[in-house]
């Protein structure tokens, strides 16, 4: 009998601590982990199977809702945790009518993170309500 491998989880930030303590706390709970620190990097990483993505608003590169256009152009269905210092980004998915995304703002509890991609991974997809839209 074959076991399901574990999710895939695709981290993206610039900022290589978060980065790291991110992606070390998913590997710790069980996941897959890809590490991306550029828009770039992150839509390369998406021509494989990913089951989720967080995504960093401020990328050096590109901006995080041009890569989040491109992943979806990519994977329509890829699940998304928009993770931002931008107050901004609150409402700018719905303004470029994208479907809604979880959010979490930095700085972000850890734990706090990491339960909202237990919630979405077990979900298997996100509600595209934009009243679901969790902050953290």
């Amino acid at each position: 009998m074959t076991s399901m491998p574990p999710p895939t989880v695709l981290v993206v930030d610039d900022e290589p601590l978060i980065l790291w303590s991110v992606s070390e706390r998913l590997r710790a709970e069980g996941y897959d982990v890809l590490e991306a620190g550029t828009g770039r990097a992150a839509i390369q990483h998406c021509e494989k199977p990913v089951d989720l993505v967080l995504l960093d608003s401020g990328l050096p590169d590109l901006e995080g809702l041009s890569v989040l256009t491109h992943l979806l152009k990519l994977r329509p269905d890829l699940p998304v945790i928009l993770v931002t210092a931008d107050p901004a980004m609150e409402g700018a998915a719905e303004a470029l009518q994208l479907r809604s995304f979880p959010r979490a703002n930095k700085p972000f509890l850890l734990d706090d993170l990491v339960g909202l991609v237990h919630g979405a991974i077990g979900a298997g997809s996100f509600s595209h309500d934009p009243e679901n839209l969790r902050t953290v």
